[in-house]
């Protein structure tokens, strides 16, 4: 209670104390326990106005004691009986009842009890009256009070005529025990929507602010809880900057006696700066100058730590609108924000850093960040022990790399890299996210990317990868994308185990996961080896399945797919069935025949260790002598090395070609060819133009376009090496690479004719027997995976690909596209003396060399039966 102790002994038997004293010296009050309260209960019935009034004054003191004295008062009938006494014409017994009433409110099954009426709320808001005596006016408040804990009984109070009316009446008066327990009812009542836009118009915001410099503390602070409910409303907060408001509290600010509660009137103002209009006034009548100076006590005071924290709340609070923004920026806020920063309590840093992540959104506030040399200190708050003081710093310093290169350099230069790093490891999600989010801003730069990598960004991304927050995730996503055109960083992706995490990600039901995870397959996956280590889980299979969705797929999978296929052209072949002329086959090329639309494609390791069969092979292209090195051997030395070139001061690599803007998710790609049954020349018309206009010297020149490479998908499969390949690849060179391009294409049919059992009739292929005679090879070899080579007697599919591997030895663009019942074949652009092209299918089998006119009736002959 408010009021003293010894106020209420004299005030609660009677009006005055003579007149107690009088009635303790001819009446000895009843004394009540457990075992008798039942009689007393019984004396409730009495006609007597003496013994009712003796019966309630000592139930009233039965059930002060405790809890379970109310509810054995409650369970023993008493409630009904006490409640009718409310309305005695005894003003002794009326005070002394409504006194038990209200606190047998004060327990939650009573509360029960009594909500199943709204009889008694018309009761004690009638109460709610100068008319009555103090006590009664204080206990009807508490029985309010106590029954706004439910909803259900502050919407019936909300909607009641008088309710809120009463209690803003009773905020006036005298006995301070009546005000705290009205002002109680009305701050619970605040916490709802409707009572708040009623307070407004019942004018009862000033009685509520003017109670902020009562004598008594308990008052105090349920006047400012009171207000911050209030507040929430724009409409409110107009109403009290009306009443002058927003003046009274800065006022209150600046009196010292009053600073354990300034913690609670800041946050009033925080509720009020969030309008322009209020922060323009505080502005304009120096208030905000006085507000700001105010908070740069860094005192270590209790009091004035909390103030501090508060202060800063109220300024993120206000910053959060632009127009806020430029008002504090011009009143030198950062500099202030920047100065808390040093505080030595960790949540005014935090609440600091917060602030400071919010000014920041604006360009203006980024640069006078920095000039404060608010970086070099927020960079210092990484390494707090603090897990708070780590999240806002790092939020600030997000919002501070945001398109500000200046800002990037400076973190460069107070060595802020390696502790931002070091949080892709922190305990909170969010902060691992900020992390993550300062890195991809920053990612635009060259010599932040070769610092990045000199702190093993893929082994420190991989808790963000596996968090169970689908934001960070996303931004640990956004992260590899970003930062995988550093050829260290994609050594990393497959030494740490970050290539199975994505594969897995591009699975997940958020957008945000799915397209992040996507974005980084398309750009890590221009490196051969991550491309097949995507394939080897399940990268492939997930994607189809998501394009397959209407919902789920999107320009990011579709990209994702289609990186990964153009990386792996084994895959493309068994899943389009098509390769386009600029699709070069290279060593570690294998057809696996037609991918089934729910089927697995399967790299070489996993198609080596099935057991021989009569079924289809596997036909490889491979020439390579030794096998070179796969992904998982030598990497830590790989790694090592990379890091020592860094470190002293040699060029890095150069070659970013790989790199993938964000932008192709959004450009127009070129359309799948995975129809074969489509027109030839519709599939080639945009792909083959000009391709082979190419300069002869160019074409007599071995280039790196052709370069043998790096075999991936084979950490425990050794292919055996096709020196018949090879002789035919050096045979072709010497023979026709000198000759004209059409001499050329047709010399090279009959070659690879010659070589696959030469021409044949339309019966010839149907009897040729050609799979017996590789059954054998692979029982020699003991494998279902066949050299190209080593066939000598071949039906379309074999000769279609041995001449596309051929050709793109000799600079020949060629297509090699796959139709139904092993139907393949070979489609070449030729240009005629005008200038355009024609586009031409090579016949492989009948008459080995001739060009066919796509769509021509020999053309459409040759790909069917």
């Amino acid at each position: 209670m408010v009021a003293t102790k010894e106020k209420a002994k004299t005030a609660k038997p009677g009006k005055n104390p003579k007149e107690e004293k009088t009635l303790d010296e001819s009446f000895e009050p009843i004394k009540v326990d457990a075992r008798n309260a039942n009689t007393v209960v019984l004396m409730l019935d009495s006609p007597e106005e003496e013994v009712l009034q003796k019966s309630c004054e000592s139930l009233f003191k039965f059930c002060e004691k405790s809890d379970g004295n109310k509810l054995a008062v409650h369970e023993l009938g008493a409630t009904p009986k006490i409640f009718a006494l409310t309305s005695h014409e005894d003003r002794i017994i009326l005070r002394n009842s409504t006194m038990v009433f209200g606190l047998l409110s004060a327990h939650a099954d009573i509360r029960k009890y009594l909500r199943q009426d709204s009889i008694y709320i018309e009761k004690m808001i009638s109460l709610l009256s100068s008319d009555y005596d103090p006590l009664t006016n204080e206990y009807a408040a508490m029985w309010l009070k106590n029954m706004s804990e439910d909803y259900s009984t502050k919407n019936l109070m909300a909607s009641s005529s008088g309710a809120m009316s009463s209690l803003i009446t009773m905020l006036s008066a005298k006995d301070p025990d009546a005000v705290f327990n009205s002002l109680g009812c009305l701050d619970k009542l605040m916490a709802d929507y409707q009572p708040r836009q009623q307070i407004k118009d019942l004018k009862g915001i000033e009685p509520i602010l003017n109670l902020i410099k009562s004598e008594y503390p308990q008052i105090q602070e349920t006047a400012f809880s009171t207000l911050i409910k209030i507040t929430q409303n724009a409409e409110n907060r107009e109403a009290l900057r009306e009443v002058g408001g927003v003046e009274k509290l800065i006022e209150f600010l600046g009196c010292s006696e009053y600073k354990d509660m300034h913690v609670n009137c800041i946050s009033v103002l925080s509720n009020c700066l969030e309008d322009t209009q209020c922060l323009d006034l505080i502005q304009q009548t120096g208030g905000l100058n006085k507000l700001l100076i105010f908070c740069q006590d860094l005192s270590e005071e209790t009091e004035m730590t909390l103030v501090n924290a508060a202060a800063a709340r109220a300024l993120a609070r206000s910053a959060r609108k632009p127009e806020n923004r430029k008002i504090l920026n011009e009143q030198f806020a950062e500099k202030i924000l920047v100065y808390l920063l040093l505080s030595d309590n960790d949540e005014t840093k935090a609440a600091a850093s917060h602030a400071l992540s919010v000014m920041a959104e604006s360009t203006f506030s980024q640069d006078a960040i920095r000039n404060y040399e608010g970086i070099e200190i927020l960079i210092r708050l990484l390494t707090s022990e603090n897990p708070k003081v780590r999240e806002h710093s790092s939020l600030a310093l997000s919002n501070l790399t945001f398109k500000n290169t200046n800002n990037w350099r400076n973190i460069l230069s107070f060595q802020g890299i390696e502790p931002i790093v070091s949080l892709l490891k922190d305990e909170k999600d969010t902060t691992k996210a900020y992390a993550c989010i300062c890195l991809i801003n920053m990612s635009a730069d060259e010599i932040i990317r070769e610092e990045v990598a000199q702190y093993s960004l893929s082994q420190s991304i991989l808790p963000a990868l596996n968090s169970s927050n689908t934001f960070t995730q996303a931004k640990a996503c956004l992260v590899i994308a970003s930062y995988c055109v550093d050829s260290l960083i994609r050594n990393e992706i497959k030494l740490y185990g970050v290539i199975p995490i994505i594969a897995q990600l591009i699975k997940s039901n958020n957008d945000d996961v799915r397209f992040n995870s996507c974005w980084a397959i398309t750009n890590s996956s221009s490196d051969p080896g991550i491309a097949v280590e995507y394939c080897k889980h399940g990268a492939i299979e997930t994607l189809r399945e998501i394009n397959q969705s209407e919902k789920r797929k999107s320009s990011f999978t579709e990209s994702a797919l289609r990186k990964l296929l153009e990386s792996n052209l084994s895959a493309k072949y068994a899943i389009k069935n098509f390769l386009e002329p600029i699709d070069a086959i290279r060593d570690g090329f294998y057809d696996m025949g037609p991918m089934r639309p729910n089927g697995k494609f399967y790299t070489l390791d996993e198609l080596s260790q099935m057991p021989v069969n009569d079924k289809r092979p596997i036909i490889i292209v491979y020439t390579t002598e030794e096998k070179p090195a796969t992904p998982n051997e030598s990497k830590i030395e790989s790694v090592t090395k990379s890091k020592s070139k860094l470190g002293s001061g040699t060029k890095r690599d150069k070659d970013r070609d790989n790199f993938t803007l964000i932008k192709i998710f959004f450009s127009k790609g070129k359309k799948d060819k995975s129809d074969h049954k489509k027109s030839s020349e519709d599939l080639h018309r945009g792909s083959m133009a000009n391709i082979n206009a190419v300069p002869d010297e160019m074409r007599q020149k071995e280039t790196t376009l052709i370069k043998e490479q790096f075999i991936y998908g084979m950490d425990s499969f050794k292919p055996v090496i096709d020196k018949d390949l090879k002789a035919y690849i050096e045979q072709v060179k010497d023979l026709f690479q000198y000759l004209p391009l059409k001499e050329q294409i047709i010399n090279l049919a009959r070659f690879v004719s010659d070589k696959l059992g030469g021409n044949m009739s339309r019966d010839d292929i149907a009897n040729m027997g050609y799979e017996l005679l590789i059954n054998e090879i692979k029982y020699e070899l003991k494998s279902n995976i066949v050299p190209i080579g080593r066939i000598r007697l071949g039906t379309f599919y074999h000769r279609a690909l041995l001449f596309k591997v051929l050709a793109d030895r000799l600079f020949i663009r060629a297509s090699l596209e796959r139709g139904d019942y092993n139907r393949a074949w070979n489609t070449i652009a030729l240009k005629e003396d005008n200038g355009s092209l024609k586009y031409y299918l090579v016949d492989l089998i009948f008459e080995p060399g001739k060009l066919m006119l796509v769509n021509s009736l020999d053309a459409i002959q040759y790909v069917k039966l």
